[in-house]
């Protein structure tokens, strides 16, 4: 598959991480390295003679950041403490990612705010955020959503300012009283098959915002804004703000784990692409649950997301465990085993086309490099298979 035809692809789920990526031009220059025996077999076993990456790069690629990365990065950091909505209510784990992430600015929150509270937003100087949104399972009528949606603004004042001017726009819907948040201003709309309740409130230099969407009663809908604010309260308290003075100066790359990432075919900079802890990853993941138990047990100290995701682990034990583990509960959820990449015998991959809820492109191989687990995706098999090629040499340059 050459460079002018392989797939542009938007989202991309590796343990169902999604990011939306891309990088100009291809090309594919397999650097020389340390050569095991005559038949130059690496120490794991890959046979660099057979190892074919297609037409993608094999040398550490910088990600060209924009004007606004520092906003984008704070709004990374606020990851870790941002909850998920499973951990208010296990039921919701299906991931909505258009409405998941950093913040890159007020526009960027048209989607989940409404376009017409953007002028607000800016004119209360919005710093940065991170939202996380799932729904119940449910196909394409879930009966239940939720968006949980941390916004940090200068000051304390400034928040309960934004918190009051976003929440007078819903002036025509019926106020409605949180559980045990009295500061929360909440308003709930009958849809006849359902309500919706949004609810902001301050807290802080913060605005915590939650929208929830469901097919059950209004008590049902009040009762998981409180339980999420009940939560998402001391979580944000946890934080430590960069000031905002110094936001142009945050690093995006300190330890260069980005650049040995694989990029896309056409990059630009985006508020997805970076480097996470593992509990800000699971905000990416299919199944945050069943997720957290295979990092705890892989010790994932932290994942790059780009084209492909790369998750770095206590020791390359625990890296073929975690790769092993991933193909596991791939097959677990429906997908079926598929022959894995020539000269790669520690790659697994596999199709999950008849996987349950698939929202992920349909072809994944999972392999390891050192400490480092990666696993790539597309809808061609042997564009995947090309991609670990390339993101396995790439790695062996990092070690």
């Amino acid at each position: 598959m050459d460079c002018a035809t392989r797939e542009r692809q938007s989202w991309l789920a590796a343990i169902a991480i999604i990011a939306a990526l891309s990088i100009a031009g291809c090309e594919s220059t397999i650097v020389g390295s340390e050569v095991e025996g005559t038949d130059r077999r690496h120490v794991d076993g890959a046979n660099l003679d057979l190892l074919d990456p297609g037409d993608y790069p094999t040398t550490a690629v910088p990600l060209t950041v924009a004007d606004g990365t520092g906003v984008v990065l704070e709004g990374q950091r606020m990851a870790d403490a941002v909850v998920d909505p499973s951990d208010v209510d296990a039921a919701l784990r299906h991931l909505r990612p258009f409405n998941t992430g950093a913040v890159q600015n007020a526009e960027a929150l048209r989607g989940v705010l409404g376009l017409s509270r953007v002028g607000i937003l800016r004119s209360h100087n919005l710093i940065a955020g991170f939202a996380s949104s799932r729904d119940s399972e449910g196909g394409s009528s879930p009966s239940t959503s939720l968006v949980n949606l941390v916004m940090r603004f200068p000051d304390g004042l400034g928040a309960s300012a934004t918190a009051a001017a976003l929440a007078a726009t819903n002036a025509a819907q019926v106020p409605m009283a949180i559980p045990r948040h009295s500061d929360a201003v909440a308003s709930a709309y009958d849809m006849g098959h359902g309500v919706i309740v949004e609810s902001f409130a301050p807290h802080g230099p913060y605005v915590l915002y939650q929208w929830v969407q469901t097919k059950e009663s209004v008590e049902t809908a009040t009762g998981l804004v409180a339980r999420t604010l009940d939560l998402q309260g001391p979580q944000i308290d946890h934080f430590v703000p960069t000031d905002s003075s110094r936001l142009a100066s945050l690093s995006f790359d300190t330890d260069g784990l980005v650049a040995h990432t694989l990029p896309a075919e056409i990059e630009v900079f985006s508020a997805t692409a970076g480097e996470y802890s593992a509990r800000g990853t699971l905000h990416f993941q299919t199944d945050p649950v069943a997720s957290a138990a295979l990092f705890m047990r892989a010790g994932v100290e932290s994942v790059s997301l780009r084209e492909s995701v790369v998750l770095q682990t206590r020791d390359p034990a625990a890296a073929a465990r975690l790769v092993d583990e991933l193909a596991g509960h791939a097959a677990a959820t429906g997908a079926t085993e598929i022959s894995g990449v020539p000269g790669l015998p520690n790659a697994i991959c596999v199709d999950v086309d008849m996987a349950a809820n698939r929202t992920s492109s349909r072809f994944h191989c999972h392999a390891f490099a050192g400490r480092y687990a990666f696993e790539t995706s597309s809808e061609h098999q042997d564009d995947a298979r090309e991609k670990t090629v390339a993101q396995y040499l790439i790695l062996r340059q990092y070690r």
